[in-house]
């Protein structure tokens, strides 16, 4: 049973989506094995990490010119689990560059046996902001500001395999 979740894990390859994706999860799955059913396994942790950073970049001249730039923080940081998995985090709403929060997960064996897939995905936004200046000749500058919000999401696959309780003994 226990190559069947993995080959299961290797097919549900982790996922990251969008470029330049600052969220990274770690590890890039999980299995869990021989829990009887009806019981819940030990946790296993996930360790979720902002690897963006703070940026500014301007162009041209105070004037006429652009600046962009971002905070780097994620922000809505959201968990999602699915079914005969539950999961315990200490995420915050909002995580800054370099910071981590962890995810405990647990396997909920179901009430028959066999082999259950799931996905734990973290989600979140980072938002950039541009600032661009027009200043026509002999006129007054004009400001133009816009912000950009991207969202970000990673998954980690996760695979249970629920045995048999042992047969109770007759005393």
């Amino acid at each position: 049973m226990k190559r069947i979740a993995l080959l299961l894990l290797t097919l549900i390859a982790p996922m990251a989506f969008a470029a330049g994706n600052p969220i990274s999860v770690t590890p890039a799955l999980l299995a869990f094995t021989n829990v009887t059913v009806g019981t819940t396994s030990a946790t296993q942790a996930v360790t979720v990490k902002n690897t963006g950073a703070a940026s500014s970049v301007s162009t041209g001249t105070a004037a006429n010119g652009t600046t962009t730039s971002t905070t780097g923080v994620i922000t809505s940081l959201k968990v999602a689990i699915t079914t005969n998995f539950v999961q315990t985090n200490n995420c915050p709403a909002s995580l800054n560059p370099a910071a981590t929060c962890t995810i405990n997960v647990a396997f909920k064996a179901p009430s028959l046996a066999g082999i259950y897939v799931g996905l734990l995905t973290v989600s979140g936004t980072v938002t950039t902001t541009t600032v661009t200046h027009t200043t026509p000749p002999g006129g007054k500058t004009k400001t133009t500001t816009t912000s950009t919000v991207n969202t970000y999401i990673s998954s980690v696959p996760m695979a249970g395999t629920a045995i048999p309780a042992p047969p109770k003994s007759k005393s």
